[in-house]
């Protein structure tokens, strides 16, 4: 299966520069502004900020994550 990421906004997360794309790209399904729309009037406001604050928080939570586990692994390799 071939994905073109030039269409389809794809993009792995490497750095800060990346997450920020992803925040703003309208192709991205973390784009801020469709988000805060969506959950304004599909959602009970107070809760619904919090669902989209968690959404973020996961997202976010995962790059640095794993940017954590790489280092760690070059570390790790380079001892040996």
């Amino acid at each position: 299966l071939y994905n073109n990421t030039s269409e389809t906004g794809f993009v792995r997360k490497k750095d800060l520069r990346d997450i920020w794309m992803s925040f703003t790209s309208l192709k991205s399904i973390y784009n801020i502004k469709v988000n805060l729309r969506f959950y304004s009037r599909h959602g009970i406001l107070p809760f619904a900020y919090f669902g989209m604050f968690l959404r973020y928080l996961y997202f976010v939570g995962g790059f640095v994550k794993h940017s954590v586990l790489k280092r760690q692994r070059r570390e790790a390799a380079s001892d040996l």
